[in-house]
């Protein structure tokens, strides 16, 4: 059975730990329609820390949740269920409806590889973990540990443009993305840029085109791969951030092996048609997409 929902949105509020619960989601729409719990038992409007929600789940489905962590097959407990759990000392606010979506969704085959087609935007690592949200300028550039921001520190812009990551984070073992997705390599981007006429062309069919997002005259964008570009812009190793709306820039999980403290990144550019890269200190911050396994 394939379940097709709609948002769960989960915020988090502190609590205390109490006694395990067991919720069991099967059908379609609301959390609050007991018809859609196996046992009639719809979950409190703040479910009790050390809850589990189980979802009922079509082989090669992705719960995401909008909170982006994922629940792949590979997690499920048995053949048709995969368990979300609410951590000790925590509990959720639940409102609205949840969403089951295909593992194709919000992605795009580009030259045989499937691409997510919008950044990353997360707030825990895939087991759970907050990543640290850092405003501070001073704090910042001294990061040597993973921690995110929105540009300009406003929140708003990340319902467009995502957060920015340092680098750490990207490379940060308990795993930045959902599970079957990873952080593009020096090589796979390479890879994109030849397949799309080469460097001198891919930019260009990278953006999203147009000028809604992107400062004009946004040059040569068509997004005729399907990649949506963004101008997200940076934030640099002394945590002051820059080029937002001319620029996007996309970290690989790609060290620099004369550098230690540089990792390799790609960027567009509204001046240019063109796929450009370098070498940047892990403290920056950039934009992430994922690329599935």
């Amino acid at each position: 059975m394939k379940l097709a929902l709609f948002v769960l949105l989960l915020i988090f509020i502190a609590g205390g730990a109490s006694s395990q619960q067991t919720y069991i989601f099967t059908g379609n729409g609301l959390w609050s329609n007991p018809a859609n719990w196996s046992n009639g038992n719809v979950p409190p409007a703040i479910l009790p820390s050390g809850s589990s929600i189980y979802l009922y789940a079509a082989s090669g489905d992705t719960c995401l949740l909008d909170i982006n962590q994922t629940i792949a097959e590979g997690a499920s407990l048995n053949a048709t269920r995969t368990k979300l759990i609410v951590a000790p000392g925590i509990q959720f606010t639940l409102s609205g409806k949840v969403n089951m979506y295909e593992t194709n969704a919000d992605s795009i085959l580009i030259c045989n590889h499937r691409w997510t087609t919008r950044n990353l935007d997360v707030t825990t690592y895939r087991n759970g973990d907050p990543i640290p949200l850092v405003t501070d300028p001073n704090v910042w550039k001294n990061l040597t540990y993973g921690a995110y921001c929105y540009i300009n520190n406003d929140p708003a812009n990340g319902a467009i443009y995502g957060p920015l990551y340092n680098w750490y984070a990207v490379n940060d073992p308990r795993g930045l993305l959902p599970a079957g997705w990873h952080i593009p390599s020096e090589t796979e981007w390479n890879e994109i840029f030849d397949c799309l006429g080469g460097w001198s062309n891919a930019g260009g069919k990278m953006k999203e085109a147009g000028t809604v997002h992107w400062t004009s005259p946004n040059l040569g964008a068509t997004n005729a791969s399907g990649f949506t570009g963004l101008p997200g812009g940076y934030r640099n190793f002394q945590g002051t951030f820059g080029n937002v709306n001319g620029f996007g820039y996309w970290w690989s999980n790609t060290t620099n092996a004369s550098n230690a403290n540089q990792a390799w990144h790609f960027y567009l550019s509204y001046t240019s048609s063109q796929a450009l890269s370098g070498y940047f200190e892990k403290t920056w911050g950039f934009s992430v997409r994922c690329i599935r396994d």
